[in-house]
């Protein structure tokens, strides 16, 4: 394949699926898939060509499919290309000896985001054999929310706005989390993260619990709303300089917009002192601290996305110093359906919009930036509408949960099997908690308990309101392998190669969905992946 037909393939599969391939994709995929076809005895010769043409075509289909919709099923792909279960099986097996296929599949396509940062590095581990087996398994993924309470009153938080733990809780749980961070297996340094549930700052002793953090090599994140990100607040908690990774969630671009979301008139001028601060800081100390911001982009409010872009331009002059800010992350809101989300017309927008922002971080002012731009907003980013995040419905939880891939633990020792149930008092999040640490129950003893134990939580109308987009991805990519097992064509008999894969590829951190992974030079079609 050249590197001409290469670049329209990858621009074929990150569009919305209405050009024409014919010219460029099946056609110069063949000479990489001709192996494998005859391998399978899918043709009898090379010189067959009618037969090769066939079989790529098809080949392309599943490709195109799997690359726009990682979490299409076996099933379907056997009803939409008109063949048999041991047929796609054969042509399965040929898609998966070709690494162009295996590249245009998981890398180039409207779903790459899907594929590279959680489905391939989360099945590397072996963890979604666990969950499907129902196999005990330290957590793969936890959530430490030592949050006591929270200044703001943000319009889409899910949390109870007068609920905050009482004080004396605060020794008891900390003493929990240095714990259960010290006892952990220290084979994943990104195992854990720190975030709420309610603000993680509130809590006095949260330097001192990611410096044991550190202390047992773990990398942590932690994600504030900045607000009490104080000159001072770092200096009493020391320990903060040794996250990995800190990021400031912004809710606004200005005054108004910020306190229309948080209700809290000082929000945005201190948030943004605070951001300051902290960069000119780190800066004068030289910590290798990851500093960088997230920003939801809400419907109607595209254009604040460049607003956004000069804001944190202004950030890094004020700070001065020859780091700025590392990373933003931009998402789409995980809160409400696809139908109540970005309308095609604000998406069509955001390309526009994310063009204009990569060409503003070439000045001085961002240059260092790295956006990472979530599951949903990626092919936006690359010059097509895409589609809203892949959410499921109520009906489509699993009863069992998968605390062997992740859990968040609260300031009480309360393990909740999603991210968005950890919030105190928060009506029906309850149901959610599978167990409590304590001095004498581990997290490890809660988890193994569930999971044994056959326990089950039948899901309410309404109950995806405990999920974040994580939560989401987890589930389809759970529901999928089931469902293409009872096909007959299990994940290690599909196209994907690396689905088939149970050793962990550390280069692929799933620290967080929002923690932008180290990016990746790819080698083939050099030049074309800039």
């Amino acid at each position: 394949m050249t590197d001409r037909q290469h670049f329209i393939v990858r621009r074929y599969l990150t569009s919305d699926g209405s050009g024409d391939p014919s010219s460029a994709g099946p056609a110069a995929l063949r000479e990489h898939l001709v192996q494998g076809f005859v391998e399978q005895g899918l043709v009898r010769s090379r010189a067959d060509n009618g037969a090769l043409d066939r079989w790529t075509r098809l080949a392309f289909t599943v490709i195109e499919t799997l690359a726009r919709d990682p979490f299409a099923t076996q099933a379907a792909l056997a009803r939409d290309l008109g063949v048999d279960r041991d047929t796609l099986r054969q042509l399965n097996a040929a898609i998966s000896t070709s690494d162009v296929a295996q590249a245009l599949l998981t890398q180039h396509g409207q779903g790459a985001k899907y594929w590279q940062n959680t489905i391939l590095p989360m099945l590397g581990t072996g963890v979604v054999s666990a969950v499907r087996l129902k196999a005990h398994r330290y957590p793969l993924r936890v959530g430490v929310y030592p949050g006591v309470s929270c200044m703001f009153f943000c319009t889409f938080c899910g949390r109870q706005h007068d609920a905050k733990y009482a004080s004396d809780t605060v020794p008891h749980g900390n003493a929990l989390f240095s714990a259960m961070l010290r006892d952990a297996p220290g084979d994943d340094p990104h195992r854990f993260y720190v975030s709420g549930g309610l603000e993680p700052l509130t809590n006095p002793g949260l330097g001192e619990i990611v410096a044991v953090a550190a202390d047992h090599g773990a990398k942590l994140s932690l994600y504030t709303n900045g607000f009490m990100l104080t000159p001072k607040l770092l200096q009493k908690q020391e320990g903060l300089w040794r996250l990995h990774t800190l990021r400031i969630s912004l809710y606004g671009v200005d005054h108004e917009s910020t306190t229309r979301v948080t209700q809290h008139p000082k929000a945005f001028d201190l948030v943004v002192r605070n951001a300051v601060e902290v960069l000119r800081l780190r800066n004068h100390t030289g910590s290798s601290l990851r500093l960088g911001f997230n920003f939801v982009v809400l419907p109607g409010h595209a254009a604040d996305v460049l607003r956004l872009a000069d804001l944190i331009g202004e950030i890094n002059r004020e700070a001065g110093g020859d780091r700025q800010i590392d990373f933003l992350t931009l998402r789409e809101d995980y809160s409400v359906p696809p139908t109540e989300g970005l309308s095609p017309a604000e998406r069509a927008r955001l390309v526009e919009i994310f063009g204009e922002l990569e060409h503003r971080r070439t000045r001085d002012d961002l240059c260092q930036l790295q956006i990472d731009y979530g599951y949903a907003l990626q092919a936006l980013s690359q010059g097509t509408p895409g589609q809203p995040l892949e959410m499921v419905s109520d009906a489509e939880m699993r009863p069992s949960g998968y605390p062997q891939i992740s859990v968040v633990v609260d300031l009480l020792g309360d393990v909740y099997l999603y991210r968005e149930a950890g919030f105190l008092d928060r009506p029906g999040a309850r149901r959610y908690s599978i167990g409590r640490v304590a001095p004498s129950t581990s997290l490890d003893q809660v988890v193994r308990d569930f999971v044994e134990s056959g326990r089950t939580i039948v899901p309410e109308p309404g109950d995806t309101k405990f999920f974040d987009a994580f939560d989401h991805v987890v589930t389809k990519l759970l529901n999928q392998a089931d469902a293409d097992a009872a096909f007959g064509v299990p994940f290690e008999l599909g196209p994907v190669r690396q689905r088939a894969v149970t050793d962990p590829d550390h280069a692929l951190t799933i620290a967080h969905p929002t923690l932008p992974p180290t990016p990746v030079v790819h080698s083939t079609a050099a030049g074309l992946d800039r």
